[in-house]
């Protein structure tokens, strides 16, 4: 399936706010996706011409320039917003000055998840056989002991859909 489709199912199923099947009577969690407007050519081409891209990052914006997946409605604990793109240089900038000893040219930082200081990157290098990898930068593990949690942006985003937002590579660790 690819970005398209994927946008319009979080849309159809998720953009009203869904109990979890854990909640009581007493606590209600409930999730939810939400998207912005996409952004236009202009803006893609102006703010993305410092990185190789991977096509599907880039498509995902042209439909959603930013969201929020799988986000907690009552308590803002969890989910991943993906950034606009207007904020991936500064977001990218903040990475590389943190993390110094494991930032690699071609990282670039689309997402972050909510309720923890986990990361979502995207490898741009194009000389690199990772290029367009989805890792999650874990704030206190070192780079080698980072999940490599799928080959591509679509790839990831169809297993996070289909894991209702549970961070599937700790539930099943390659």
């Amino acid at each position: 399936m690819g970005i398209t489709k994927l946008i319009f199912q979080l849309k159809r199923d998720w953009s009203e706010p869904r109990e979890l099947p854990f909640s009581d009577k007493e606590i209600r969690f409930e999730q939810f996706c939400s998207f912005r407007p996409g952004a236009n050519a202009d803006d893609l081409s102006m703010r993305t011409e410092n990185f190789d891209l991977p096509a599907e990052i880039l498509e995902f914006w042209s439909h959603s320039n930013g969201a929020i997946l799988f986000g907690e409605r009552n308590y803002g604990q969890w989910g991943l917003e993906i950034l606009a793109i207007e904020r991936i240089l500064p977001a990218t900038a903040e990475y590389r000055s943190e993390r110094p000893k494991d930032f690699k040219e071609g990282d670039v930082v689309v997402g972050k998840f909510i309720g923890d200081s986990e990361l979502l990157v995207i490898r741009t290098d194009k000389q690199c056989e990772d290029y367009g990898a989805v890792t999650v930068v874990d704030p206190i593990d070192r780079r080698s002991d980072w999940f490599v949690v799928a080959k591509n942006f679509t790839t990831f985003l169809a297993e996070f859909a289909r894991s209702e937002g549970e961070k599937y590579w700790q539930i099943n660790p390659a």
